[in-house]
């Protein structure tokens, strides 16, 4: 028991706040109808806009924070990788053969010879559950980068980070060519290389201790990120073009707008736990542990939650379509979240649930 509570002293509010924030952000992206076409009004289109504007920092809060946790520690390869493995690679593995499972008897994805077999897991593997092989890619180059992390000085990681923004989202932004190109034309390699700014922005940023004045400033990121977005959108080139198609993770919004998000948690609640309420201290811990598993789970239970139950818990919210998107996700999130808290109570198949 005293080792348990040390545990959850040692805990950082900001990190399991963020956690928390970015996987229900996840959830809101993949379960609402924030992809609000920009063809449409402006007066009805632009709360759609801030929406799946803010909402798409989610990822990269992740990564950010992933950054902020691993690249300080000090591991051998044996003790790093074992870790990675038994919470990232083996969940990965298991739910890519239930989602084969799913999709071959609810979406009719049909295999009959072994090659067609192997093309299935390996679309599955890859697609349905990304974020798990960008995450674990990025892990694979984190002993490199913490290397770099320890050795340059503060001017030389502020360059570093510069020259990562203008190359990945600037550039891209003004034309997206084979030189510099954009998010949706990457493959999983040069995906872990761009995402990697994040990754080392997110522990730069953690290092870093604001004033009050700066704490603001970065919640004005947050605001000025947004309203960038809008300058994306009105100077795209097709303007019938969904939201998704021009707010990407790295669109110079997205970037400013993560960075305030991070920044503005992070040091808000910079100190280690001050939440006095037990059951609410619990919760905050409970949230922040299943943020992966929720991940991996929630596709899976959106669609059966949409087939079931969708049209009786929410035709109340039709004529509100925004608000009925928060809603819709909070109802997967709690439903998700329930359904991991329970799998880790069952002694055979925690294992799958990171």
């Amino acid at each position: 028991m005293p080792h348990l509570t040390m545990k959850i002293k040692n805990r950082l509010l900001w990190a399991d706040i963020l956690r928390i924030l970015a996987i229900y952000l996840v959830v809101v992206l993949h379960s609402s109808l924030l992809p609000f076409n920009t063809s449409s009004d402006l007066t009805i289109a632009w709360p759609f806009i801030v929406s799946y504007a803010f909402a798409e920092t989610c990822v990269p809060i992740f990564v950010m924070l992933s950054g902020a946790l691993l690249l300080g520690k000090t591991e051998t390869y044996q003790i790093f990788f074992k870790k990675r493995v038994n919470k990232v690679l083996i969940p990965w593995v298991i739910w890519t053969l239930i989602y084969m499972l799913w999709n071959y008897n609810f979406h009719h994805q049909v295999a009959s010879t072994v090659s067609e077999w192997k093309y299935f897991f390996e679309v599955t593997f890859l697609s349905q559950l990304w974020f798990l092989p960008l995450i674990f890619s990025l892990y694979l180059i984190t002993p490199f980068l913490r290397f770099v992390a320890s050795k340059l000085k503060v001017v030389d990681k502020v360059y570093l980070i510069v020259i990562w923004f203008i190359w990945v989202s600037i550039l891209p932004a003004l034309h997206s060519s084979p030189a510099f190109p954009g998010q949706l034309t990457l493959g999983l390699l040069p995906l872990a290389i761009y995402y990697s700014g994040y990754f080392f922005t997110g522990y730069i940023l953690s290092k870093l201790k604001f004033s009050k004045k700066m704490i603001l400033f970065s919640l004005g990121m947050v605001i000025v990120g947004i309203l960038f977005s809008f300058v994306e959108i009105f100077s795209a080139k097709n303007r019938a073009l969904d939201l998704i198609y021009i707010i990407t993770y790295f669109s110079p919004g997205t970037v400013i707008a993560t960075i305030g998000v991070f920044s503005f948690i992070n040091n808000l609640f910079r100190n280690s736990f001050t939440v006095k309420n037990a059951g609410l201290r619990s919760l905050i811990i409970s949230l922040s542990r299943a943020s992966l598993g929720i991940y991996i789970v929630h596709e899976l239970l959106k669609e059966i939650f949409d087939i079931y139950l969708n049209k009786y818990l929410l035709s109340y919210f039709v004529a509100l379509p925004l608000l009925e998107t928060y809603v819709h996700a909070l109802i997967i999130f709690i439903i998700s979240f329930i359904f991991v808290y329970l799998l880790k109570k069952v002694p055979l198949l925690r294992q799958i649930v990171p």
